[in-house]
């Protein structure tokens, strides 16, 4: 696994953009550290909510 490295500081036209540990956008969850933990996990607890629906 990669690790974690310090956050750099990251400015555009004078807004700071904050540093997060995942980001959903309208797909996969990506994590700093580019692991598939949190997708997968995700997943895992919508299946239950869809084999209901079925």
């Amino acid at each position: 696994m990669a690790q974690h490295a310090e956050p750099s500081s990251i400015t555009i036209n004078n807004f700071k953009l904050e540093v997060v540990i995942h980001l959903t956008n309208f797909g996969p969850t990506i994590t700093d550290d580019l692991s598939l933990n949190a997708e997968i996990n995700k997943r895992i607890c919508k299946t239950p909510i869809t084999l209901v629906r079925l």
